[in-house]
Parts: C-alpha cells; structure tokens; sequence
C-alpha cells in the first residue's frame, strides 16, 4: 500500500504501454525533470512523429521499444521517424527491455544526454 501511495504521484494516464511508465518512472525518481508523454512533434509546421517521452527544453525524445519493434516494417518506420526527429535537431534515445533491467545504468546515460543537451540549448 505504501508503495502504491508513493507510484501515484508518477502515473501518467497518457502512457500507451508498461514499458513507456516503467522507463518514466525510473527517470523521474533518478532526479530527471517530469518529462512530457506522447506528444507529437512538429517542424516547420509539418508534423513529424508523436514519440513517447520527450523533453522540449533539451530537443530530447525518449523511445521506447518493445517487442512490436522487431517487426521489420515497424523497424523500417521507426528509422525513418529516427531520421526526420534527428534531421529537426532532436536527439533520439532508444530503451528497450534488457534497459529495464539496468535501470540506473539507462537513467545515467539519459541523464547525462539530458544535461548535456540542455547546456547545449540554453
């Protein structure tokens, strides 16, 4: 109960899988800023992608892949999505499962991208 009492303040109803909160969650109690969850971006006023973490102030996104990621049309529609996102000035990070089982390993590496790209833009 005391645990469930704590997760709630960290839920967002926006998350589209267990793995996008899971990653979330991890990032936020690591020290990161609440990140914001499906957003679409936009450049030059075309819409390129709708990702599934991201922080505006840094030009930072966040994926999540799980399994539906292996397919080799989804795989072939994420590069393309990667490259646009990347071609507009964000940096595109990737986590998958075996990321979850190291989680303060992948909060490191997001974290270090995150404060590097914020002094970047700032």
């Amino acid at each position: 109960m005391v645990a469930a009492r704590q997760a709630l303040p960290l839920l967002d109803p926006r998350a589209e899988s267990p793995g996008e909160s899971i990653t979330r969650v991890h990032l936020i109690t690591f020290g990161l800023p609440r990140p914001e969850v499906n957003i679409n971006v936009f450049h030059n006023g075309r819409w390129i992608a709708r990702v599934d973490i991201a922080w505006r102030e840094a030009r930072l996104v966040l994926e999540y892949d799980g399994a539906v990621h292996l397919q080799e049309d989804v795989r072939r529609r994420d590069a393309v999505r990667r490259n646009e996102l990347q071609e507009a000035g964000w940096l595109v990070l990737t986590v998958t499962a075996d990321d979850l089982r190291r989680p303060t390993d992948m909060a490191t590496r997001v974290a270090a991208n995150y404060w590097r790209r914020l002094r970047q833009f700032r």
